[in-house]
């Protein structure tokens, strides 16, 4: 593996993935540099981009794959794939000589929230959500990389076009809303995907609980911008949470509402309502049965985030084997920051040492 504090040159490489295959089947020729990669946990598809190309693109069914190339000082060279797209061109451009198309590329998760059920249909209790989830991302034509899961449903849950009384288990009804759902419901992250397009299905970590991939240290060694952010956000700080449960304690039931509560009113805390003189309420709905006691203990787990103020360190560096859902470990004492975050979003420019932003979180005790 390539040593990543070392300089290098960078150069860009776009290849042609059939969809049927997932192989690649030529390199592609006419994409100009300077493009941008977009990660965004935030986001449903988690990807996306923008780049030029000189003259027309038709892939028709297939994708793209963009690679950085990296030459190192000793003649060693390095290739990473930055990510699997759909392309599609969206505007043209026209300077007497050449016609040039901007090329608005999308993550592979963009084909699950562009397609729905066709059909209602409900999972019995005893399901095994993740691997459902699996399945439909396969009936798609997607890879899976699923980490193991024993969670089984503990109601019947619907989904699909619904009519009458009967409430779907989730608003919204693409097939990546449901598996993003399903996820959930399993104590797993939203689906994201990995630089060749292969669906991850993740089981959801604290920071701390996450080895760090990368570190970024000032020195002479330092591979960022000496420029930062660091800000701590109180907005979402809340010293009351409901977690509100609606379901049937078994299939065929009567449907119970189960509201747990939490308090933060400890004096010390500083935003805890002994503090404050008020509440600031936060809540959460599911769609499942919970007894009394569950659903306090659910609230008592979300108070803690919920009291908690988001920590968000931006950095811009040159590439650096990181990618979103990632801990980093972040030591640039000269600006006061020493700490393990999570990389949350990416901009990468496909350019000169492929520069990228990113913005790293966590949360810390208020």
């Amino acid at each position: 593996m390539a040593d990543w504090t070392r300089r290098f040159d960078a150069a860009y490489r776009f290849m042609r993935v059939s969809r049927a295959t997932g192989y690649e089947t030529e390199r592609l020729s006419g994409f100009e540099r300077g493009g941008t990669i977009e990660r965004n946990l935030d986001t449903e598809a988690k990807e996306s981009g923008i780049v030029g190309h000189v003259g027309a693109l038709d892939l028709g069914a297939d994708l793209v794959r963009v690679w950085l190339d990296a030459t190192f000082p000793d003649g060693s060279t390095e290739s990473v794939a930055l990510g699997t797209f759909l392309a599609s061109t969206t505007s043209r451009a026209y300077d007497g000589m050449a016609s040039t198309v901007t090329v608005k590329l999308a993550g592979r998760l963009s084909e699950l929230s562009a397609t729905q059920f066709a059909q209602p249909f409900y999972l019995p209790a005893g399901t095994n959500l993740v691997a459902y989830a699996a399945q439909i991302a396969q009936s798609c034509g997607l890879s899976v990389d699923a980490d193991p899961s024993d969670y089984v449903s503990t109601e019947a849950l619907y989904y699909g076009i619904q009519s009458g009384e009967q409430k779907a288990s989730t608003q919204s009804q693409t097939k990546l809303a449901v598996i993003n759902d399903l996820l959930d419901r399993a104590g797993f992250d939203s689906a994201r995907t990995d630089p060749y397009g292969t669906v991850l299905m993740r089981r959801s970590q604290g920071v701390a609980d996450r080895a760090p991939s990368w570190g970024f240290a000032e020195g002479r060694n330092a591979r960022f911008l000496r420029s930062a952010t660091d800000e701590r956000d109180t907005t979402g700080v809340a010293n009351v949470v409901y977690a509100v449960h609606a379901g049937a304690e078994k299939e065929g039931g009567e449907q119970v509402t189960t509201i747990g509560v939490a308090t933060d009113d400890d004096p010390a805390s500083p935003w805890s309502t002994a503090s404050l003189g008020r509440e600031i309420v936060a809540r959460y709905d599911y769609s499942e049965y919970a007894t009394q006691t569950a659903a306090d203990a659910k609230a008592a787990e979300l108070l803690a985030s919920a009291r908690s103020v988001l920590r968000r360190v931006t950095l811009s560096h040159v590439y650096a084997p990181v990618t979103i859902g990632d801990a980093v470990r972040v030591d640039y004492r000269s600006a006061g920051t020493t700490e393990t975050l999570a990389a949350r979003t990416q901009r990468i420019t496909l350019g000169d040492g492929c520069l990228t932003e990113t913005e790293a979180r966590a949360y810390e005790r208020a």
